[in-house]
């Protein structure tokens, strides 16, 4: 009976401590993304809810489809949990929880299925449920989702592969591929793919070969990429509600236009459209124009952090007090997670068990998977930033006038040119959770061996790697601790602090490996002894990576209207010139006091600037046309109306407008042009929007009377997906011009004279929309009901409910989910 309980016990007795502050005594999850993006931005999801499904966020610049953006996880079921009758941090803090929960017991199924004995499964679970790499996911949770589905999804990989019930585990593999998407993290359902790829590889190389021990049952190479198409044809389908806004906001958006082919199907593509071929953006950082595309190789995780593997935080903490000072090597850049540290023991065992050549496929198949996840984790870390530095010890060049892409040469870069699409996704770092599965599960198959005759090997083994990694820390902060800077967030580094944590990592190693070393003979209690010593030194090893702060209901600056928030810097000066133990908890009331990125929504404030994962490239080319990014200029505000009360009107008549036609632009470029040629005159200067519309179309529009007539405009109701305004107008044809961004799916109907007429919506002054109306009192409404919604709702509806009959009809909707596996 006992036994029953060991792993669930395992699995959430290290959670519960973790995550006592936020359980416990009212706090809530404070650092980084979890804290100023999520926390508003999930919140005010549920709070649209009550009012039907969220489809559009109006304060988000001019507004911007919610549904389409998949941070928001608007369709995510596992959202669910936030319709709980508790506080909505401690629904966040559960929300969690689950998902580690779910990202355990998925390991220790996959390495059941990987023929793991118990033990060593439960060792996997934990290793990858307190991973350094999945557990600080938790301040990006669309990523814990992802991370949390993933050894599901590798499991039923891993059936089809071997021909186990390919017809279920394609259904479920289909099944975790749309809760990634749906989740938030589409990138990580197509990495799957990719190891799927990985898996026909070994097998192809293994018919050739004709390998003894590859004779296992299962389909070819081909029929297995069949399956896998197949699979993945099915999640298209259960998550297009999800996809299709997604697909339609990011080719309007800044990821899906671009100066020049990014990748060889890119190349293609316009080679067949224009006839001719660019190569540039494959290598050339000038290419790079857009926002997102600057970002592309973003949280790299440089080779030198692998040390963190053998020796907890011997990089030091990133918070509350600095003392990391990794920071100070010239090519360490952004921080994707503090610590890439999932246990002594478990790293010990895979560097041991892992097998590229000879062995089972499985096990040959983890190990590519794990190596190969490691590299495309290194992401600007190739050729490209080789001669970057180069160039900079020897020529002084500064690393942004170099034209080389600093991920050129690299795995990461190769994925992004060879893999359609792949381009359009970002952060490297990101592969580190498959590597942080493949530890795990390597670990797993390897527990046997540490009572075999191969332990003194493996005993030698680690201890080379273990000392290697420690001998390059060492030197490497000998050489840089002068230089570590301050952060702009935690402020002056703290060398001796920074002393004392490298000293605990290594006494940390020392004693668990002491521990291990004193294991004795074979049996269930050693083993459960082994896992318990795991747990424990797990748990102490990460609780530095866990920070919360108390719940501040600070009034917000200025709720309402329309605010410029000023960009830079992020905190204060005083943050990076003075240290806090208490700084996590300053930080939470500077970020809610600021509007900080996503606190808005909670103030029913537009915020023009606000941080997304997506941003309009219309609205983007207006602030490069009209005003500097960061400082805005005054016309460039009283554009958009950019006060904090309703000081400026969001709609209003003209009765002058110019029409001019309506073009296919392609690039980020084009569309500068054109935004400049429509907003401003030939002298440069902004052409008076309040008494001119420039519309864009090529219909027949009314004539303009030029003349202007008694008018009156008044917003009668206004709400995310529904605006009603009352115009009275005594002219023949006026325009009304509404403060809000251009977008299709948006539908207007006129109400004139007792009868009610669709009319259409224009694109006026290049990212507002605009609606004639007639002579007289009017009522125009304005309804988003996008098509994209609507029509991937249909699918996905047939979808789940086809896919739902066969499992009743079959017998398997109500299997026991050990057995099936699928639900």
């Amino acid at each position: 009976m006992l036994r029953r309980f060991t792993l669930p016990f395992f699995l959430l007795a290290p959670l519960l401590w973790l995550f006592r502050s936020a359980l416990f005594a009212g706090e809530v999850l404070a650092f980084r993304d979890v804290g100023h993006f999520y926390y508003p931005l999930y919140q005010y999801v549920q709070q649209q809810w009550r009012h039907g499904i969220p489809l559009w966020n109006p304060l988000d610049g001019l507004g911007q489809p919610l549904l389409g953006d998949p941070t928001a996880a608007v369709l995510y079921p596992g959202k669910i949990i936030f319709e709980l009758p508790l506080s909505f941090s401690l629904c966040l803090t559960l929300y969690v929880i689950g998902h580690l929960l779910l990202a355990g017991y998925g390991a220790y199924f996959f390495s059941r299925e990987l023929k793991a004995n118990r033990h060593g499964a439960i060792l996997a679970g934990v290793s990858y449920e307190l991973s350094g790499q999945v557990l600080f996911q938790y301040c990006n949770p669309i990523y814990l989702v992802g991370a949390a589905w993933l050894p599901w999804a590798l499991l039923f990989v891993h059936r089809i592969g071997i021909g186990k019930k390919p017809i279920p585990s394609m259904i479920g593999l289909s099944i975790t591929l749309c809760f990634m998407v749906l989740g938030g993290e589409p990138q990580m359902a197509m990495h799957v793919v990719l190891c799927s790829f990985v898996w026909a590889i070994i097998t192809f190389a293994s018919k050739l070969r004709k390998q003894k021990a590859d004779r296992l049952a299962g389909p070819p190479a081909t029929r297995f990429m069949l399956w896998i198409a197949i699979a993945c044809m099915l999640a298209l389908g259960l998550a297009a509600a999800q996809i299709l806004p997604s697909m339609e906001w990011s080719e309007r958006s800044d990821r899906g236009l671009r100066n020049g082919p990014r990748s060889c199907s890119e190349l293609v593509v316009d080679y067949a459209i224009n006839g001719a071929t660019n190569t540039a953006g494959l290598w050339n950082r000038n290419t790079l124009s857009s926002k997102h595309a600057t970002k592309t190789y973003d949280f790299s995780v440089g080779p030198w952090r692998w040390s963190e593997c053998f020796w907890p935080n011997i990089s030091g903490h990133f918070a509350p007090i600095s003392t990391r000072w990794i920071r100070a090597l010239p090519g360490e850049g952004r921080m994707w997670t503090a610590s890439l540290y999932l246990g002594l023991l478990p790293i010990c065992l895979a560097v041991f068990r892992c097998r590229f050549i000879r062995g089972s496929r499985a096990v040959r198949w983890i190990s590519w998977l794990t190596l190969l996840s490691m590299l495309a984790a290194i992401g600007e870390y190739g050729v490209g930033w080789l001669i970057d530095e180069y160039q900079f010890q020897v020529t002084g060049n500064q690393f942004e006038r170099s034209p080389i892409i600093k991920g050129f040469g690299g795995l990461y870069w190769f994925l992004t040119i060879v893999v359609p699409g792949y381009a359009d996704f970002r952060y490297p770092g990101k592969w580190w959770t498959v590597a942080s599965l493949g530890i795990s599960v390597l670990a797993a198959r390897g527990l046997p061996l540490i009572w075999s005759r191969y332990r003194q090997k493996l005993v030698t083994r680690f201890a080379t790697c273990s000392v290697v990694a420690l001998s390059v820390t060492l030197v490497c902060r000998f050489l840089f601790i002068e230089s570590v800077p301050s952060s702009s967030a935690f402020g002056p580094f703290d060398e001796s602090l920074s002393l004392m944590h490298l000293l605990q990592a290594v006494l940390h190693t020392v004693v668990c490996g002491a521990a291990c070393w004193m294991i004795g003979s074979k049996s269930r209690a050693t083993a459960m002894g082994l896992v318990i010593l795991t747990v424990i030194e797990l748990t102490f090893a990460q609780q530095t990576l866990i920070h919360t702060a108390a719940d501040t209901n600070a009034i917000a600056n200025e709720p309402g209207g329309t605010i410029w928030r000023e960009a830079t810097p992020m905190y204060p000066s005083s943050f990076r010139d003075s240290a806090s133990a208490d700084r996590i908890h300053e930080m939470r009331e500077h970020d809610v006091q600021s509007l900080m990125p996503k606190h808005h929504l909670l103030r029913n404030t537009r915020q023009l600037n606000s941080i997304s994962s997506m941003h309009c490239a219309d609205f983007h080319s207006v602030w490069t046309s009209l005003g500097t990014k960061h400082k805005p200029s005054q016309q460039t505000l009283n554009f958009f109306g950019a006060t904090p009360s309703n000081e400026s009107p969001t709609a209003w008549l003209v009765f002058r407008w110019k029409r001019s036609p309506t073009k296919n632009l392609k690039s980020l470029s084009e569309i500068e042009q054109q935004t400049r040629n429509i907003l401003l005159s030939e002298s440069g200067e902004l052409i008076d929007h309040r008494s001119i519309g420039i519309v864009e179309t090529n219909d027949e529009i009314p004539t303009p009377s030029d003349v202007a007539s008694n008018q009156n405009v008044s917003v009668v109701s206004t709400n995310a997906k529904r605006i009603e305004i009352r115009v009275t107008t005594s002219s023949e044809a006026a325009l009304l011009v509404l403060r809000e961004q251009f977008y299709p799916g948006w539908v207007a109907t006129v109400s004139n004279q007792g009868s009610t007429t669709k009319t259409k919506i224009y694109r006026t002054n290049r990212v507002m929309r605009g609606v004639f109306v007639p002579a007289g009192e009017s009522t125009v409404v304005l309804q988003y009901r996008p098509q994209s919604f609507f029509f991937g709702a249909l699918i996905s509806i047939i979808c789940w409910t086809t896919l739902g009959a066969y499992l009743a009809l079959t017998g398997q909707l109500f299997a026991k989910p050990a057995q099936s596996m699928i639900l």
